[in-house]
Formats: structure tokens, sequence, C-alpha cells
């Protein structure tokens, strides 16, 4: 189960690639070949040719629709011919008349056995109907014939190469597919770079109005200066991440699943860590699956147990098309801090979202929605309710390639207002609106390897000055899969 995220976006771009070429190289073939129809009259051939040339082109311009409505009013009098069956199957594969281009393809793969491009094809729609064996049979196959001698003398290096990058990651993604129904186990190993703009998220101010109170009664203002540590303190970073994942499937609709990650952040300040362990069981059926799971996180800053959260989830997960995907999740749990109690909450997080993939872009739009209810009721102005809206979206750049961005705003309202007699804040309700935006380029070496480039900006408005600040973080980091 050596997989990455975005290997779909990059199956899409290499199919789309590999269409282009596929349908370009019957261009280069006389289309008066021997085994058109020896009856049709110069005339009407020209007509044909002409309409072949333009199922081509129709092809070639990802037009898949109306090729395949065109191919359909040639058949009858160009079935036969190797250049018509080409694009006829090409329309037919994108069209979802997966049947129709394998009989196609066969049919030409018995004139021509050692067609690379072909047999990909025939390869990638026996995977389309889920038919892994025989994909997985016809990809190796076209792996030994392109090890040829005689197939390197009739293709260059780079055309080969191309292919056995598609072929390889088809090869990983049957083996994932075919591990779901095996126990899988899956290791990485992340190490980063970064640098933090404001790792402290504090205010970029100098100081503070305060006010003394005696016997509930204002008794002394005045203007108090921050120290250093009490202002953005910006430093560089590295990175360690060592995560574990493990799933042991039931039988073919319920599995188990367990995941530990521990996360060491090592700056000039204080060094942060966390430890994150999930576990669940999933239920699938057709194009929906639910999952019932529970999270343990720890945080802890520069040694000290800093935080404690237990949570119960439930998501669900709904593929109503093949572009579209609904994602709903809610959990519930607790938060406490042994080093300050007003931290201590109940809480609750409700999530709903929507993935739309086309070609070669994915875009998610989501919505929370959630809230921190402070434990005591003295604690009150501690808690929250807030509400965000993200919008994501990725994009392949060639076969190893991505880029990413997202969107996202959280309006925070707290719970209740600080004491009547609070130094800083008496009588007041905080409330942020946080808007943050994050981008980013990954690389993938290999189908275990990576390389990422991220950059994320928060700015953070409050209506009390002590909690609006701004903060930049950049960071760069190696992935491996083992």
């Amino acid at each position: 189960m050596k997989l990455v995220l975005p290997l779909m976006a990059f199956l899409t771009a290499s199919v789309l690639t590999y269409s282009a070429t596929l349908s370009a190289e019957v261009t280069t073939k006389s289309l008066n070949s021997p085994s058109s129809p020896s009856s049709t009259t110069p005339s009407t051939r020209t007509l044909i040719n002409d309409s072949i040339t333009k199922l081509t082109e129709l092809n070639q311009q990802e037009k898949f629709k109306q090729a395949y409505e065109l191919a359909l009013s040639l058949r009858a009098e160009w079935e036969g011919d190797d250049n018509y069956d080409v694009q006829f199957a090409i329309a037919a594969a994108r069209t979802s008349n997966t049947n129709e281009a394998i009989f196609t393809l066969l049919r030409l793969l018995n004139k021509q056995p050692n067609n690379s491009l072909l047999r990909i094809e025939l390869a990638r729609c026996y995977y389309t109907i889920n038919q892994l064996p025989l994909a997985k049979a016809a990809f190796i196959t076209t792996l030994h014939q392109l090890n040829n001698s005689s197939a390197k003398a009739q293709q260059n290096e780079s055309e080969i190469t191309a292919q056995q990058q598609i072929i390889q990651v088809y090869l990983e993604r049957i083996a994932y597919q075919q591990s779901r129904n095996q126990s899988a186990w899956e290791n990485k190993l992340k190490v980063g770079l970064g640098y933090d703009s404001n790792l402290n998220s504090a205010a970029n101010i100098d100081s503070i109005d305060a006010t003394f109170f005696y016997n509930d009664e204002p008794a002394l203002t005045g203007n108090l200066e921050l120290n250093s540590k009490q202002q953005p303190l910006a430093s560089g970073y590295t990175k360690l991440q060592a995560s574990s994942y493990y799933q042991k499937p039931i039988n073919k609709r319920n599995l188990i699943d367990a995941s530990a990650a521990v996360t060491h952040k090592d700056n000039t300040q204080e060094d942060l860590t966390h430890l994150s362990i999930k576990a669940g069981y999933t239920i699938k059926h057709n194009q929906q699956t639910m999952r019932i799971g529970a999270i343990t996180r720890q945080y802890g800053l520069a040694g000290d147990h800093l935080l404690n959260q237990l949570l119960s989830q439930i998501t669900w997960q709904w593929g109503f098309s093949k572009s579209w995907q609904s994602l709903t999740a809610f959990e519930i749990g607790q938060q406490s801090n042994p080093n300050n109690s007003s931290l201590n909450f109940n809480t609750w997080q409700g999530k709903i979202a929507i993935r739309h993939r086309q070609k070669v872009l994915s875009q998610t739009l989501q919505i929370t929605s959630g809230q921190d209810r402070a434990n005591k009721a003295k604690y009150a102005f501690q808690g929250r309710h807030y509400y965000s809206l993200s919008y994501q979206l990725q994009s392949p750049i060639g076969q190893r390639q991505d880029l990413y961005m997202g969107i996202n705003y959280r309006l925070s309202t707290y719970a209740d207002a600080y004491a009547n007699d609070h130094v800083f804040f008496a009588n007041k309700t905080r409330q942020d609106n946080e808007h943050q935006f994050i981008a980013g380029y990954n690389y993938r070496i290999n189908y275990r390897t990576s390389v990422n480039l991220s950059a994320s900006h928060i700015n953070n408005h409050s209506n009390l000055a002590l909690f609006d600040y701004q903060r930049t973080l950049l960071e760069t980091a190696l992935t491996v899969a083992f």
C-alpha cells in the first residue's frame, strides 16, 4: 500500500497525454491503407478519409463524446481499417463504452501484437472495468515488450520511458486496490526545514492598556510594556515526523484500521511535540463508506506536557457520481490542559464537504462548525463557537508534479465576557476573524519518495488587540514511504 494522495491526478494527466500520443501516431500512417474497403469509390473514400481526419482531431482535442458519435456514423463503412479502429477505441474507452473498446483493441493487437501503445490502452480498459488481473497481465506484457531490443529500435528512449512510467503508476494503483482485500501496512518518514515568522501567535504591539481594580472599582490605570517573549518570535525550525498505518479487511465490505504519528519540531525558542493515535471500523456499501473511530492526541511544549484530546468520530463518504463526492463528519470529545484548568473543554465539531474532480483539476469546498465549552462556568469566557469555510484545489503539472492551494476563513465568537475586574479586558467578549492562504508544490521522485514545498499566511483580526496577529510559515520537506 505504498501510495500517495495525488496518484489519481497523476493517472488522469498520464492518460490524457497518452491518448493524444496514441491518436497522433495513427495520423502518420496512410489513410488509404490496404485494409481500407476496396469497394469504396474514390470520391466516397475521400469523404470518409476526411471524416477520419476529423475523428482523429476530436480525440486529440479530448472531445471524446463528439468523436464517439462520429465514429458510430462511420462504423458500417470503415470498421476493420486500422486507423479507424484505433480512433474508435480511444473514443469508446473515454465515453465509458469500454467493452466496445476492448473488442476493437483485441482485433488490432491480433494484427499488431508488438504495438505497446495499443496494449497499454487495452490494459487501461481492463483496469476501468475492474478486471485487475487482466489489466496487470497486459501491463506486465507491455513492460517486457518495451525492454526488448526490437522495441528500442522502433521507438526513441523518451517514448519508451514515458510508457514505462505510466505502466508503473497503474501497477502501483492495482497493487493498492488488491491490497484493500488484504492486510496492509505502510510507514512514512518525513524530514522538513522551515521558517515561522510568529511561532507564539503574538500581537505586533509594544504595550497594552491596563486597569487595576479595588472593590470592583478602577483604582489604577496605566500602560504596560510587553517583554520580548510576549511579542512575535520568529524562528527557523527542523521537523521530523514518523507515521505508521495498518488496515485489516474483515470481509469485502468491512475493515479495521489503526494509525499513529509523532512529530517533533525543533526551533530556536521552545520545541514542540505532537503525538496522534487513531483507530476505526469502516463499513462499505456500493459508493458509500462509513467509518466509526476514536482519536487521541497529546501536545508538548519545551518538554512539558501541554494538552490532551480524546475524541470519538463518525464519517460518511458518498461518491454519487464519477466526478462528485461528498463527506460528512462529526466528532465529540474532551480536551484537558494539565497546567491550566481554564482550558479544559468539552468539544464537538461537524463538517460537510463536497469534492469535484474533472480531468486534471480537483476542487473541495468545506463548511465546518464547532464548539469548545469550558468545563467550569467561571471559565466560560475561554470557550468559543466557531464557523469556517474553506476552498481547496489541486492540479497536476505533467506526470510527477502537483500544485495546490487553499483559502480558509474562520469566525470565532467566545462564549462570555471577561470578568468585570479583568486587568486588560473587563466586561469584553472576544471575537476573532481568521483568514488563511495556503499554497504548495509537490514533486514525486518515485512512488515512495516525494518532495514538498509549502507556504502559509494567517491573518487573525480580533476585537481585542492582544490577539490580533499575522503569521507566515514556509517549509520544504522530503517524505519517504516504506
